[in-house]
């Protein structure tokens, strides 16, 4: 069953939005603790990674669908106000065991440009995985913004003792 975060509602978010300044640069749009997933799935239809954002409800209805194809119970798609709003999505693509994750630990903003932070996370070779393929995926929302995204990447490897 996947693991779907309450859907908060823009005002909400705003007011978490801090204006502190991080080593890169950016001003803070949203604290780590705000980037609250709307979906946060390892078994998805995302078999290539990617990196989206969405700001209609048309793309948002294939983005949905797609992360949940082949699945015979498609949970409820969260309503999003794409007036107010925008969803992230990042897709790791198919993996060839368990031990894999993507997270959106960061979102900042700089001259009107938005900067999302993605970890990806693979297993060391010391890990025990399940050998099932896996395609993990993340989605969050935030206050619509029409400025450029723009994605940086961070790769972490999980150690196992």
């Amino acid at each position: 069953m996947p693991r779907i975060a309450t859907v908060l509602g823009a005002v909400g978010i705003v007011a978490g939005c801090q204006s502190s300044s991080s080593p890169d640069g950016t001003s803070t749009l949203i604290e780590n603790a705000s980037v609250t997933p709307l979906v946060h799935e390892a078994y998805t239809g995302f078999g290539e990674p990617a990196r989206m954002v969405v700001r209609d409800a048309q793309r948002w209805v294939e983005v949905w669908a797609r992360a949940f194809v082949g699945r015979s119970e498609v949970p409820e798609r969260p309503a999003i106000d794409f007036s107010r709003e925008i969803v992230l999505v990042a897709a790791q693509g198919a993996q060839g065991s368990g031990g894999y994750d993507i997270s959106i630990d960061r979102v900042a903003l700089k001259d009107g440009a938005i900067a999302v932070h993605v970890t990806t996370t693979s297993p060391d070779e010391r890990c025990l995985t399940l050998a099932v393929v896996t395609s993990p995926v993340v989605m969050v929302h935030l206050p619509r913004s029409e400025g450029r995204v723009r994605f940086i990447e961070h790769a972490r490897v999980a150690r196992c003792e």
